[in-house]
């Protein structure tokens, strides 16, 4: 996800399942999701996600702007949604253990006002996202902002190698001329097995476009400098060929081989999609991705 209006200097933001408690001092945890939101719910009925944030250093406050979810021209707006902040509460012991929990839900809004959303670093701060949807809803998948949608294709005629592949449907933003929709991709989870590149010459992937014309991407990743900062690489540009694979490879070495103690800490993937709606009702490309790897030589990792 290359854009730099949501790269972090200060920490991480990162995903969990609504379902587990993430104390203030687990920044740590070993299973740690992507920074989207993802719903799957049926009509008069509300489901809830979190987003956990690790500071690497002191965060004065925090926010989550709300954009209404699109399905062509059906609109689920963002007045269903409710963004709280979650705060911490010490136990000496209770069900989880020892530690400071998460406990009360405070609306965004007060939270902001009363300065509850301010994180110390080497913690955790925490929202609690929860969605209605309306009787009236629509059947279909709604996006929101400039993420899109992701999901894992079975479809045989999306797969390069294997039983499955990644299909990516960017959103795209109208009307705002510096901004490209974008993916991020963890590294270090059942895509890649390690986050730990020094020992690759370079990293590649292919990717399915499904459109019938020509679409250039920028690929980067994000890693951690000398100061702990989540920083940008080099971008490199691609072209991808209509209806059909094209494989991209991005160099670990040669220019920009003075960075190379970067590639031992890799935080994400970053791809830029250099496409924009040119009126509201646009549809982006769907891409599919497989076969992602690091490479020595000519052998894959």
């Amino acid at each position: 996800m290359k854009e730099k209006a949501y790269k972090m200097h200060c920490g991480e933001v990162w995903g969990a399942p609504c379902t587990t408690k993430i104390g203030q001092h687990e920044i740590n945890y070993t299973d740690k999701r992507e920074a989207a939101l993802f719903y799957q719910a049926v009509r008069n009925e509300y489901e809830s996600n979190q987003l956990i944030i690790t500071a690497g250093k002191d965060i004065a406050s925090f926010k989550l702007k709300v954009a209404d979810l699109k399905k062509g021209k059906d609109i689920l707006s963002r007045a269903n949604v409710e963004v709280y902040v979650q705060k911490y509460s010490s136990y000496n012991e209770n069900v989880y253990g020892e530690g400071t929990m998460p406990d009360a839900l405070i609306p965004m809004k007060a939270a902001d006002t009363y300065r509850e959303n301010e994180i110390k670093a080497g913690t955790n701060g925490a929202l609690w996202i929860t969605i209605y949807i309306p009787k009236s809803t629509k059947a279909g998948v709604y996006l929101g902002n400039d993420f899109g949608a992701t999901q894992i294709n079975k479809d045989k005629r999306y797969i390069a190698e294997g039983k499955g592949s990644w299909r990516i449907q960017p959103q795209g933003d109208y009307g705002i001329a510096d901004r490209y929709p974008f993916f991020r991709m963890r590294c270090k989870n059942t895509t890649f097995k390690t986050n730990n590149f020094s020992g690759f010459e370079s990293v590649s992937m292919e990717i399915y476009n499904s459109a019938d014309r020509e679409i250039q991407i920028q690929w980067g990743f994000e890693v951690l400098d000398k100061k702990n900062n989540l920083t940008a690489t080099e971008t490199k540009e691609y072209t991808l060929q209509p209806n059909g694979w094209t494989t991209c490879k991005y160099s670990l070495t040669g220019k920009g081989g003075d960075l190379d103690w970067k590639w031992a800490d890799v935080k994400y993937m970053q791809v830029a999609f250099l496409w924009r709606k040119q009126k509201k009702d646009d549809v982006a490309p769907v891409l599919y991705v497989d076969n992602v790897c690091g490479n020595k030589g000519r052998k894959k990792v």
